[in-house]
């Protein structure tokens, strides 16, 4: 079995509803399965063949690491073969994979990753020509680590690595979230 981890942005389940109807509006193959929806931030590589020591050090390594973001909006908005392409937070993602590499330098070699963002909605079957699509937006506030099992349809969700406000973006990041400070009331 072949396993790969990846740290991804996993979109919300109303957000991967919407990507569902997007793949259905667009007749795209339904076989991989919406909760498997993702958007790559970074391929680390096949961990199968590491010792399991070396393995959990990789994982605590990159678990262990601290993300200086503020949340960021991801809107994808424009369908290429299988793929929803990201307009809006694009770059906020390129910002995003060069702080995970300046974390983890220290500790392990970062492949270079250089992938335009994306969520696939499908691996096989017909691809669609570029075009705009109805937007399906979220705001982004952390990364998961996971490993995919190549060819068996499934994911391991190692972590949660929640995003840590620079000093001064604190209350710039709050949005949407405003309603939820305390002594404020969000009717």
């Amino acid at each position: 079995m072949t396993e790969r981890l990846y740290l991804i942005i996993r979109p919300p389940p109303d957000q991967r509803r919407q990507l569902d109807a997007r793949r259905r509006m667009l007749e795209l193959d339904r076989s991989y399965g919406a909760e498997r929806f993702h958007l790559t931030v970074q391929p680390f590589g096949g961990i199968d063949r590491l010792t399991p020591a070396k393995r959990a050090a990789l994982i605590a390594a990159i678990t262990a690491i601290a993300i200086d973001a503020a949340p960021f909006r991801i809107v994808l908005d424009r369908v290429a073969g299988r793929q929803l392409i990201a307009g809006d937070g694009a770059a906020a993602i390129a910002r995003l994979r060069r702080a995970v590499a300046a974390s983890l330098a220290p500790v392990i070699a970062v492949p270079r990753y250089g992938g335009r963002p994306h969520v696939s909605l499908a691996y096989h079957g017909p691809r669609r020509a570029a075009a705009p699509v109805d937007a399906v937006a979220w705001t982004v506030r952390e990364v998961r680590l996971i490993g995919s099992l190549l060819g068996r349809g499934r994911h391991i969700d190692y972590a949660a690595l929640p995003f840590r406000p620079r000093q001064g973006e604190l209350f710039g990041s709050l949005g949407d979230r405003a309603g939820q400070l305390p002594g404020r009331s969000s009717r």
